[in-house]
């Protein structure tokens, strides 16, 4: 269904007669994102779209954010009229942020770097404005899921993702210098993910994956960029776990600060989610300081 709605946003650009509103049909396009926002904005919906219906999708709105027809300039008979261009082109934005973030996390970055790479290697005129807008997006999804604190990186396929990335890697040794920005993309999310889980956690992956850790060209951006970053690996984890701990511990602390019982029960119900994501923290140890009342309301 994405991609039949991608095909009527598309249609509805150059549906009239250049003479009745430039071509544009406003109404269809505004009814045909409203039923695409409102589809990610469900998340039972928009975690079954594909990368290949997003990559469509982003590929398509982002195009047409770049349309002439939609740029307001003083003077220009080709531009629409300034109040429905601007209208226009905060709705197409919106659809494609809100796509990109609210889809599943793997789908993104998949998407997104699969369109990073064709825009490297297409000589089009708006190729290198399609190319910042996805490294722009590829940044917000990051953000977003770095903003997840203790639980980032651990609810997505980071195994398809890698591989993608590596894919990536190596369509990029073949094109040399004209693959900088996908490159650049996948040397962000290393060094998010580095900073966020550690090292370990992408070299297992990658192992399970059966990506060469020393030969591959996934292993050989991780090598630099870790000299880069100067990441140690030993110091890494026990900063991870500081940060898991403080986190279990503002947990705790929200229950006994609660002001009503509402939000007493959702500041345990929040605790209850954190202990399945870390099974390895014995909650018990950690607790054995608290009362025993306070323990047994909790448990």
């Amino acid at each position: 269904i994405i991609d039949r709605l991608t095909s009527i946003l598309s249609f509805a650009f150059r549906c009239l007669p250049l003479d009745k509103n430039k071509g544009i049909c406003t109404n269809l396009v505004m009814v045909t994102l409203a039923v695409l926002l409102s589809i990610f904005r469900d998340p039972v919906l928009a975690n079954k779209i594909d990368d290949s219906s997003l990559s469509l999708l982003i590929g398509t709105s982002s195009k047409l954010l770049l349309d002439s027809r939609l740029t307001v300039s003083s003077g220009s008979t080709e531009s629409l009229d300034a109040s429905i261009a601007t209208q226009l082109v905060r709705a197409v934005n919106k659809l494609v942020i809100q796509s990109a973030i609210c889809s599943p996390r793997h789908i993104s970055f998949k998407s997104l770097i699969s369109l990073q790479l064709e825009y490297c290697t297409n000589m089009i005129p708006e190729s290198k404005r399609l190319s910042k807008v996805m490294t722009k997006l590829f940044g917000k999804v990051l953000k977003v899921e770095e903003s997840r604190g203790t639980d980032s990186f651990l609810s997505i396929d980071l195994e398809s993702t890698i591989c993608a990335f590596d894919d990536c890697l190596i369509s990029c040794g073949i094109l040399n210098q004209d693959g900088a920005p996908a490159i650049n993309m996948v040397d962000t999310f290393i060094i998010v993910i580095l900073h966020s889980r550690g090292s370990n956690m992408i070299k297992k992956v990658m192992t399970d994956a059966g990506i060469d850790l020393e030969t591959s060209q996934l292993g050989l951006r991780l090598k630099h960029v870790v000299e880069k970053e100067k990441i140690e690996n030993s110091s890494t984890p026990s900063s991870i776990e500081d940060k898991r701990l403080t986190h279990l511990t503002n947990l705790v602390s929200n229950i006994s600060l609660a002001d009503s019982e509402e939000e007493r029960v959702d500041a345990i119900h929040k605790l209850y989610r954190w202990s399945l994501s870390n099974t390895d923290v014995d909650l018990n140890l950690h607790l054995s300081q608290l009362s025993e009342h306070f323990r047994t309301y909790i448990f």
